[in-house]
């Protein structure tokens, strides 16, 4: 299943990293957060997100299901990057097809 790199035309603002079996199913999770039509993609190559540290055991705490004000547990995109290659791409050092 492929990964695409998904940006605003009109403005080139990142939207996000999404998997999709086709591009029905990228417009699909595209419109959880921007128009589809509005937005271009490229197919990413082998790669993905990595956490470099500090690492968090997963599951993340979901928070306690019979408080309500219990908060879940934050994902941890501060620790996060990109592999070698998605990063150039994001930087537009490397082109793709």
């Amino acid at each position: 299943m492929p990964a695409y790199l998904v940006r605003i035309i009109e403005n080139r603002d990142l939207v996000g990293i999404f998997i999709a079996d086709d591009e029905d199913d990228l417009a699909f999770v595209m419109d959880e957060c921007t128009d589809a039509p509005g937005g271009e993609y490229v197919e990413l190559p082998a790669g993905g997100i990595m956490w470099d540290s500090p690492a968090k055991p997963v599951p993340l705490q979901t928070g306690d299901p019979e408080d309500m004000e219990s908060e879940p547990e934050e994902f941890p995109w501060a620790g996060a990057s990109l592999t070698e290659r998605w990063w150039y791409i994001a930087y537009g050092m490397e082109d793709v097809e």
